[in-house]
């Protein structure tokens, strides 16, 4: 999935990153897919996802906008696409493991480290069908925002982010007027299709709070 491919950070963040969706071919395999899409979305809600989203290109529901469990299942139809993010890697396996027991017969995408899940791939006999690499970010790179900015920016592939409401939710975390958890949630209900994870935010404000860096305090003045 292109719209979650390019997710800035380091090794260690990224770490604590991990999407899962269930997708089907338009024309090709939605008929009669509704039924599968509601079981995943139920391993994915037991599972304690961070973002829960049921996705149709007009009708975008997640919990980080603040959906109910029976809002996300009443949105799921042959054409809907359900997806989970999870900062915990044995989670991830375990989902990727019930999923493959209930032979559900969609489509799975992994977007997370790519030696991670080849290692949970093969810990659970699951031949990777096809890899999307990001390239990376080229062009007049000294316009971008702060680093740990584009770590939470990129959490939302469609943009829908702005570096000026991470780097405004940043200043009012400094200045005790909200928590790094009720930030992430404001920042992450900005994301239409659910894939922001809330946690790995709130971490990354709360690093940000205690930086050092002149240019990391600077965005918090």
């Amino acid at each position: 999935m292109t719209h979650s491919l390019h997710r800035h950070g380091d090794r260690a963040s990224l770490s604590e990153d991990y999407i899962v969706y269930m997708l089907t071919e338009k024309g090709a395999h939605e008929k009669g897919s509704t039924s599968a899409k509601k079981e995943f979305l139920d391993i994915l809600l037991r599972h304690n996802a961070d973002n829960v989203g049921s996705v149709i290109f007009e009708n975008r529901v997640s919990i980080g906008r603040g959906a109910t469990v029976q809002q996300l299942i009443d949105n799921v139809t042959e054409r809907t696409e359900v997806l989970g993010v999870f900062r915990n890697k044995q989670v991830m396996k375990e989902v990727l493991k019930e999923t493959k027991e209930r032979d559900l017969g969609l489509s799975i995408v992994v977007s997370a480290l790519i030696d991670e899940t080849f290692d949970v791939c093969k810990d659970l006999s699951i031949v990777p069908h096809s890899i999307n690499m990001s390239g990376g970010i080229m062009g007049k790179t000294e316009l971008l925002p702060n680093d740990n900015i584009l770590d939470i920016a990129t959490m939302c592939g469609h943009g829908m982010v702005s570096r000026y409401l991470v780097e405004e939710m940043l200043a009012r975390v400094k200045k005790g007027k909200t928590t790094p958890e009720e930030a992430a949630r404001e920042i992450g209900g900005q994301c239409l299709c659910g894939i922001f994870n809330r946690q790995r935010c709130s971490k990354i404000l709360k690093g940000m709070c205690s930086c050092e860096d002149s240019a990391v305090k600077a965005l918090t003045q």
